[in-house]
């Protein structure tokens, strides 16, 4: 279902939650997380390194329609910036905004009250998952 993107400046109280609920289920939809940690690590990435990257809880792997999907949406609300480089291929660089950066902070918090409040301790949730794993990734990154 496609979603809408919040773009006005939030008046309101009322646009204030519709704004964070927005945000919220942007970044909580699977794979949003990944993509925004991989270009955290590696500074800007293409579409083709970003699938080759990308590899789910259970070794899964983002398909090409949901990759350019969470692009788009991430894009439109600011989080990353799509550039076109010329060439012979045509690239298309994705890199995180100031505002993506600054999500840096809030996955930190997460990481943090994630850890308090497992049960399942953290080497033993790593060992169940594949050596690249986006969450590995997560949760070495920010964890």
């Amino acid at each position: 279902m496609p979603r809408t993107s919040v773009k006005k400046e939030a008046g309101t109280e009322e646009d204030l939650k519709c704004y964070f609920i927005s945000q919220f289920e942007l970044i909580s939809r699977k794979w949003s997380l990944f993509i925004i940690a991989h270009l955290y690590l590696e500074g800007e990435m293409t579409f083709s390194e970003m699938k080759k990257k990308l590899v789910g809880c259970h070794g899964e792997r983002i398909s090409n329609k949901m990759l350019a999907d969470r692009l788009k949406e991430l894009e439109d609300e600011g989080i990353i910036t799509r550039k076109v480089k010329s060439g012979r291929p045509v690239r298309v660089i994705y890199k995180l905004t100031e505002k993506g950066v600054d999500f840096k902070d809030v996955l930190i918090e997460f990481s943090r009250w994630n850890k308090r409040w497992t049960k399942e301790d953290k080497d033993a949730m790593l060992s169940k998952h594949c050596e690249h794993c986006a969450l590995k990734i997560l949760i070495e990154t920010f964890g």
